[in-house]
C-alpha cells in the first residue's frame, strides 16, 4: 500500500513540479522583457532550486547578470550553458563579449 502511495505522489507531484518550474521561467522571460533584471534572475534561480536545468536557463541567466553589469556571474552562466552545447554561437558570442568586459573592469 506504501508504495502505491509513493508511485501516486511521484507521479503528481513531478509533473506539478514541472508546470511550476515552466511558470518560473516563462515569468523570467517576461521580467527580462520588462528590464526588471533582478526579478527575472530570482524566477530563474527558483527554477535551479527545483533541480530543472537547461542551456536556455543558463544562457538566460547570464544575459540577466550582464545587463546588471555583474561580469562574473554571466561568465559563469554562459560557461554552464556551453557545457551543455558547446557549439551554440551566441552563447558563445555573449561569453566572448562578458570576457572582454572584465578584462576592463578588473
Amino acid at each position: 500500500m506504501k508504495k502505491v502511495l509513493l508511485l501516486i505522489l511521484l507521479f503528481v507531484i513531478v509533473p506539478l513540479s514541472a508546470q511550476d518550474a515552466n511558470a518560473l521561467f516563462e515569468s523570467g522571460k517576461e521580467h527580462y522583457k520588462a528590464d526588471a533584471f533582478q526579478e527575472a534572475i530570482d524566477d530563474w534561480k527558483a527554477v535551479l532550486e527545483k533541480g530543472q536545468h537547461s542551456k536556455a536557463l543558463y544562457f538566460n541567466l547570464g544575459n540577466a547578470y550582464y545587463k546588471l553589469g555583474e561580469v562574473a556571474p554571466s561568465v559563469y552562466y554562459y560557461e554552464k550553458a556551453l557545457q551543455l552545447d558547446p557549439t551554440d554561437k551566441e552563447v558563445q558570442n555573449n561569453l566572448v563579449f562578458a570576457e572582454k568586459l572584465a578584462r576592463r573592469c578588473y
